[in-house]
C-alpha cells in the first residue's frame, strides 16, 4: 500500500509540475516549421516500455519497420522514462504507397495527436518519414521528473516542403571522411529534412573511389589506398541515404578541378601545357570517350537521375598555350575558349543522356557558348546573387541556389577577437527567389538549393561542428514557407533543434549559451 501511495504521489508530482509550464501555443518548436499547426492548451505523455509505431495503411515496407525502430531509439534517447498522466501509447502511421525516390516525390504528411492517441497520415512513406521526424521532436523529454512529454495538445499538422531540392553537399576530396562521419552526415540530415546528399567525390586534390574500368584513378590518385571507397562502400551509402529519404547525387567536376589527381594515373587526358593547372583536352577524342566509359560505369553504382559535372574554375590559360589545341578551334570553327568548354560539356552531357542521366553544373557554364545546355539541365548558383537564379530559369534551365549557403565561410565577429558572427542568420535570410518576378514556370524550375562544406579545412573531427546547426538555418528555408522569417523565433528553436542532435549523438555545435539534458 506504501508503494502505491508513492506512485500515486509521484504521478500527482509530474502532473503539479507540468501543468505550470507555460506552453506557446502560437508555435510548436520544431525544426523546420511546419506550413499549417493547431495546437490547445493540454498535454500527454509517453513511456518507451509502453509505446509503438503502428502500420495501418496500404504500404509498410523495410523503409517504416526500420523508421520505426529509429524513431524510438530518438525519442526515448535517456531510457524508458516514468509513466506520467494521459499516457499515449501508439502511433497509427498509414502510408498509402511507396513509390521511387526522385526528384518531385510527395513528401506530404498530416499528424494528429490528442491525449488519447496519434495518427500520421500520407500519401507516400517518404512523406510518412517526415511525419515521424515531427512527432519525434514533439516530445519533450523533462529530465526533473524522468518523463516524456507533448505539450499543447491536441495537435494538428499539415506540411510539405516549399522546393523539392534541399540538399548538404560534402567534400571528401581535400580531406577523405570515413563511412561513419558520411553515415552520421546522413542521420542528422533527416532530423531536418533534407533530401539530397551531393556528394563532391573527387577533386583535384584526391580521387578516393574506385573505379573498375579505370583502376589507376583511385590507385595513383587517392592520398593513401585506405583513403578509398570501394563501389560496395558507395553502395551502403545510398541505401543508408534511402531508407532516410535522401537521394545521392555524385559530382565529377572536369575539365577543371582534375589535376593532378585523375592526371596521376591517366596523363594523356590532359592537354600538354605547362604549369600545376592543367586541364582536360576536349579536342582529344579518347579524352570524350573516357569520360564516357567512366560515366557509363559510374550510372551503375549511383542509380540517382542527377549527375554533378562541376564545369567551374576552368583554366583557359592552359587550352591557349597548346598549339594543337588552337589549330583544332580553327578547323572546326570554334571561336573562343567558353565555346571550348561548351563543346566539352556537351559531349559530355551527351554521354550522361545516353545511360539515363541529366547533369547539373555550376553556373559557370552560362557563357555565351555556341553550345547550350541541354534543356533539362539544372545549374547550381555558387559564385553569384539571386539575380543569376533568376537569369538560369529565364533562360529555360532549373535551378539550384548554393551561393549565400557556404558553411565554410565563417567569420570572426569583428567586436571581439573571440566570437564568430552568427552566420547561421545570414543563411536564414537568404532565399531562392527572394523578390524576384517570375512566371509560375519559372518559378517551378527554382528546384531549391544546397549548403555546401567544402573540405579544405574540414576534416572527420571537425565535420559536426561545422555543419551543425548552422546548415539547419538552410534546412528550414527550403522545407518551410517563405514567410518563415523571424529569426528570434527561430534562433530560440534552433537551439531546440541543437539540442536534439547533441541527444541522437551528433556533436552539433552550440550558437549562444546553453546547457542539453543529454540523459548520460
Amino acid at each position: 500500500r506504501i508503494s502505491e501511495m508513492r506512485v500515486t504521489w509521484r504521478i500527482l508530482a509530474i502532473y503539479i509540475f507540468l501543468n505550470t509550464l507555460s506552453v506557446n501555443s502560437d508555435q510548436i518548436n520544431v525544426w523546420p516549421l511546419p506550413r499549417q499547426s493547431t495546437t490547445g492548451q493540454s498535454w500527454g505523455t509517453v513511456v518507451g516500455n509502453n509505446f509503438n509505431f503502428k502500420c495501418t495503411g496500404s504500404s509498410c515496407s523495410s523503409v517504416l519497420t526500420q523508421a520505426f525502430e529509429r524513431y524510438k531509439g530518438h525519442i526515448f534517447f535517456a531510457g524508458n522514462g516514468q509513466q506520467g498522466p494521459s499516457p499515449i501509447s501508439s502511433v497509427q502511421v498509414n502510408a498509402a504507397s511507396i513509390p521511387p525516390l526522385k526528384l518531385h516525390v510527395d513528401e506530404s504528411y498530416k499528424i494528429d495527436v490528442t491525449t488519447s492517441g496519434a495518427t500520421i497520415t500520407a500519401n507516400t512513406e517518404w512523406g510518412a518519414l517526415r511525419g515521424l521526424e515531427t512527432f519525434s521532436q514533439l516530445v519533450r523529454w523533462n529530465y526533473t521528473t524522468d518523463t516524456y512529454v507533448i505539450d499543447s495538445l491536441p495537435i494538428s499538422i499539415a506540411d510539405s516542403p516549399r522546393f523539392p531540392w534541399r540538399g548538404l553537399m560534402i567534400d571528401t576530396a581535400r580531406h577523405y571522411l570515413p563511412m561513419k562521419t558520411i553515415m552520421e552526415a546522413l542521420e542528422a540530415m533527416s532530423y531536418h529534412k533534407f533530401n539530397v546528399l551531393h556528394w563532391h567525390i573527387v577533386d583535384s586534390q584526391s580521387f578516393p573511389l574506385e573505379s573498375k574500368v579505370y583502376p589507376r584513378l583511385s590507385q595513383m590518385g587517392s592520398w593513401v589506398p585506405q583513403a578509398v571507397y570501394s563501389q560496395s562502400d558507395v553502395m551502403k551509402v545510398i541505401e543508408y541515404a534511402r531508407i532516410r529519404g535522401i537521394r545521392v547525387v555524385p559530382e565529377f567536376d572536369t575539365p577543371g578541378h582534375a589535376y593532378p589527381s585523375w592526371y596521376n594515373g591517366y596523363p594523356e587526358l590532359f592537354a600538354d601545357c605547362p604549369g600545376n593547372n592543367k586541364v582536360m583536352d576536349p579536342t582529344k577524342n579518347s579524352t570524350l570517350l573516357f569520360m564516357k566509359n567512366f560515366l557509363a560505369e559510374m550510372s551503375t553504382i549511383f542509380p540517382d537521375e542527377f549527375f554533378h559535372l562541376g564545369g567551374d574554375e576552368v583554366s583557359y590559360n592552359c587550352w591557349k598555350s597548346v598549339s594543337e589545341i588552337s589549330e583544332w578551334m580553327k578547323e572546326n570553327n570554334v571561336e573562343n575558349y567558353a565555346d571550348l568548354q561548351g563543346y566539352y560539356e556537351m559531349k559530355v552531357q551527351q554521354s550522361l543522356t545516353s545511360v539515363q542521366r541529366t547533369a547539373v553544373f555550376w553556373d559557370e557554364v552560362l557563357s555565351q557558348s555556341e553550345f547550350p545546355l541541354l534543356p533539362d539541365s539544372v545549374v547550381e548558383v555558387w559564385n553569384q546573387d539571386q539575380s543569376q537564379v533568376v537569369k538560369v530559369v529565364k533562360l529555360g534551365y532549373n535551378a539550384l541556389y548554393a551561393s549565400p549557403w557556404y558553411l565554410d565561410r565563417q567569420v570572426p565577429d569583428p567586436d571581439t577577437f573571440y566570437l564568430w558572427v552568427d552566420t547561421w542568420k545570414d543563411f536564414y535570410r537568404a532565399d531562392p527567389v527572394a523578390d524576384a518576378t517570375l512566371t509560375p514556370d519559372e518559378l517551378k524550375r527554382i528546384l531549391g538549393g544546397e549548403v555546401c562544406m567544402w573540405g579544405e579545412q574540414v576534416d572527420e573531427y571537425a565535420f559536426n561542428i561545422r555543419v551543425w546547426p548552422r546548415a539547419g538555418a538552410v534546412a528550414e528555408r527550403l522545407w518551410s514557407a517563405k514567410d518563415v522569417t523571424d529569426e528570434n523565433g527561430a534562433e530560440d528553436r534552433l537551439m531546440t533543434q541543437r539540442c536534439r542532435q547533441v541527444q541522437r549523438g551528433i556533436a552539433a555545435s552550440p550558437i549562444r549559451p546553453d546547457w542539453c539534458a543529454t540523459g548520460r
